[in-house]
């Protein structure tokens, strides 16, 4: 097994930390999205669900991968995340730029 690099560690610290924050605000427009409080596409449950699956398997792919590359265990874990923290990154910014709803007033 390689030695962990430096930079992986932090790197997988970060995406953590970036996966968990993007993650929470997602959660919270689609709680605003469901009771009417924020913009959101008819398809939004599809796609909560969808993008789950096809995340981790891009994921496990990547990890295993490093694995059979004989990166480190942060290494591995950075490409298990990778596709995961992606997914949250562009869930943030898309449902942000929808913005809130007031009903009854702007729709």
């Amino acid at each position: 097994m390689k030695k962990a690099r430096t930079n992986a560690v932090m790197d997988l610290n970060f995406a953590l930390w970036r996966m968990g924050f993007e993650a929470q605000s997602v959660i919270a427009m689609r709680a605003m999205g469901a009771a009417g409080f924020w913009n959101h596409s008819e398809r939004e449950n599809q796609l909560m669900l969808r993008e789950k699956q096809v995340a981790l398997a891009k994921g496990t792919a990547g990890a295993t991968r490093a694995l059979m590359r004989g990166e480190s265990p942060a290494a591995i874990m950075l490409e298990a995340v990778k596709p995961m923290q992606a997914k949250t990154g562009s869930n943030a910014r898309r449902l942000s730029r929808k913005g809130p709803r007031i009903p009854g007033v702007l729709g």
